[in-house]
């Protein structure tokens, strides 16, 4: 597994992930590859664990972490494969969480600042004011 600090990560924030690195060993580069990406596989119940385990979430901290109503839909997620509650985890949400724990770089922005073109700038502040907020 290749992991990859999030950037501005205090040493402190990198220790405790570090220790974590048992739980999060068992993570296949497979998921954490884009959608896009033909190798791409959804993770494992036990690999959402892992993460969860890293970031130190409970299944209400997480659903409130990830926007979900509350954690039964991360207890769903959690739930074995061959389960008939089982639900797969949506993209979106595994990828948040692997940002979250600082596994995966940041995405590039799409649309650059430089390339968009108005007469009006995009916020009417002056640089005093863009200080204090």
């Amino acid at each position: 597994m290749n992991k990859v600090p999030g950037s501005g990560a205090s040493k402190e924030n990198r220790l405790v992930r570090e220790a974590m690195c048992d739980s999060t060993a068992s993570l296949p580069d497979a998921t954490l590859l884009p959608y896009t990406d033909s190798g791409y596989r959804p993770p494992a119940p036990d690999e959402i664990r892992a993460v969860m385990q890293l970031l130190g979430t409970t299944a209400e901290q997480l659903a409130g972490l990830v926007g979900v109503k509350d954690g039964r839909a991360v207890r769903r997620w959690l739930s074995p494969l061959t389960a008939k509650t089982h639900a797969q985890i949506d993209y979106a949400i595994w990828r948040l969480m692997l940002l979250e724990a600082g596994l995966i770089d940041p995405p590039k922005p799409l649309i650059h600042a430089k390339s968009i073109r108005s007469k009006r700038p995009l916020l009417n502040l002056s640089e005093e004011q863009s200080k204090t907020e």
